[in-house]
């Protein structure tokens, strides 16, 4: 099973128009740690994932790639 969360978390966000540095703001952390998410070189915390999901309103299943709804 392949690690989807990188790809799931850059196409919500470029989907929707948020630029890096928004999202970052909005969730209280600084640009490279999103950056890093998003290249697969570090794992959000199980609060930034509920996090994420509430943002993109998006389930977990979906933004981990278990689902593709």
């Amino acid at each position: 099973m392949k690690y989807l969360l990188p790809e799931r978390l850059k196409e919500l966000r470029t989907e929707r128009g948020i630029r890096l540095t928004r999202l970052a703001a909005e969730l209280g952390l600084g640009n490279y740690t999103v950056n890093r998410w998003e290249n697969g070189m570090q794992v959000p915390s199980a609060i930034y994932i509920m996090k994420l999901c509430i943002y993109f309103n998006c389930s977990s299943d979906f933004l981990l790639g278990l689902k593709n709804e």
